[in-house]
């Protein structure tokens, strides 16, 4: 739901509240995974949320964030396809 309410905010150019609404559905997939971390679509989930942070650091001109949170999405989805290399979901994931 935050995530939606974060692409709502970026559609009404308010990128100050698309941070914060991307920032706690990220804190929610954190959660997510820490009760399941052997599941990859929760890893997945949680590599998209870093990207959507770091997309709207960039909007809002903070590179060093969006630095750290687009490293650490394409850190995550590239660990996610060296675990399934044929997933078509993850590939796609990288490539977007």
């Amino acid at each position: 739901m935050h995530n939606r309410l974060g692409d709502c905010c970026v559609q009404l150019n308010r990128p100050a509240d698309a941070l914060e609404a991307f920032e706690r559905a990220t804190r929610l997939r954190q959660e997510l995974l820490r009760r399941e971390p052997n599941s990859p679509q929760a890893r997945r989930n949680l590599a998209v949320m870093y990207g959507r942070l770091g997309d709207v650091a960039l909007v809002v001109g903070d590179t060093e964030q969006a630095r750290g949170h687009l490293t650490r999405c394409r850190n995550e989805l590239n660990d996610l396809l060296a675990s399934d290399p044929r997933n078509p979901e993850f590939r796609r994931n990288l490539c977007t």
